[in-house]
């Protein structure tokens, strides 16, 4: 990375950091003060269940919607701080990257401190991923830190589809104060991971073989799918009594994703990642439709 770009990087973020418990509105009340997440974020928006929903019962949904994406936000974070907190062991002090992996690991430890108790004031406890579904994240996590440009490619997808995702909650002008507080502190010092880790997965990607670059592309798709589908847990359903058993929440679950309101917020929350990606010529040809089937693209 060109020191210069990472000399600025390491700067801004000793000047323009925050520290969650100073820095956001905690402990503003949820009631008539704004909603958690807009309305047409909402999983359901659009559908039946929804139209027949009154405003405190929008609220309940949106609470707990809002608690499974950040308690995924956690978990995400973990695996990026886990990755190059091994990365700092094995290479020399004099890695001339190491003093920014530093601050991306403080500053991720620190929204996830942030996201965990956010959840607490919402009220509606955290929802961990368990099971056959906890499993196979964690088997993906583990496979994609076994290679460094898969490593990045996973880190960039995570950062920009949570980024995006922010973003669009904070167009509303209903937004409650703390929630904005969160989403406008976790873009700012995720804009300057994104920068560092698109850096990496280039230089990554460059020095990889034929295979890891053949798996970078293919992966692509399907892990920014994934990292979006993984924000909302099905069991929200289940703790807001729209479904009485965990068949009848996958069931709504896989009919919300399918609505047109959840669709265009899947494409949106994919559409800077996969605009890079191309521009960066890893996405043509067989991953070109790919990325189509997947559902990411019109």
């Amino acid at each position: 990375m060109d020191p210069h770009r990472l000399a600025k990087l390491c700067h801004a973020s000793l000047t323009k950091t925050f520290v969650p418990e100073k820095d956001v509105a905690w402990g503003t009340p949820f009631d008539g003060v704004g909603s958690p997440l807009p309305d047409s974020m909402l999983s359901l928006a659009g559908t039946p269940e929804f139209e027949a929903m009154g405003p405190e019962r929008r609220r309940e949904l949106a609470c707990h919607e809002l608690a499974s994406m950040f308690s995924a936000f956690v978990r995400f974070e973990s695996v990026i701080n886990g990755y190059l907190a091994r990365l700092s062991q094995r290479c020399p002090t004099s890695e001339a990257t190491l003093p920014y992996v530093f601050h991306i690991v403080e500053e991720e430890a620190r929204h996830s401190r942030m996201f965990a108790r956010c959840i607490e004031e919402l009220g509606t406890g955290a929802y961990p991923r368990r099971g056959l579904v906890g499993a196979l994240e964690w088997l993906a996590a583990r496979g994609i830190e076994r290679r460094a440009a898969t490593f990045y490619l996973g880190t960039l997808c995570v950062e920009e589809v949570t980024d995006r995702v922010l973003a669009r909650a904070l167009e509303s002008d209903h937004l409650h104060p703390m929630i904005g507080d969160i989403a406008r502190i976790h873009r700012i010092e995720e804009s300057r991971h994104m920068d560092f880790v698109r850096d990496q997965l280039r230089e990554t990607y460059d020095a990889a073989g034929p295979l890891e670059r053949a798996l970078v592309r293919v992966l692509a798709p399907v892990v920014a799918l994934l990292v979006f589908e993984l924000l909302l847990s099905p069991a929200v359903y289940r703790r807001t009594g729209l479904a009485g058993s965990n068949l009848q929440s996958w069931r709504l679950w896989w009919r919300a994703r399918g609505s047109r309101q959840r669709s265009e917020l899947r494409r949106f929350s994919v559409a800077r990642i996969r605009d890079w990606l191309d521009d960066s010529g890893l996405i043509g040809g067989a991953t070109r439709r790919l990325w189509a089937a997947t559902g990411l693209v019109r």
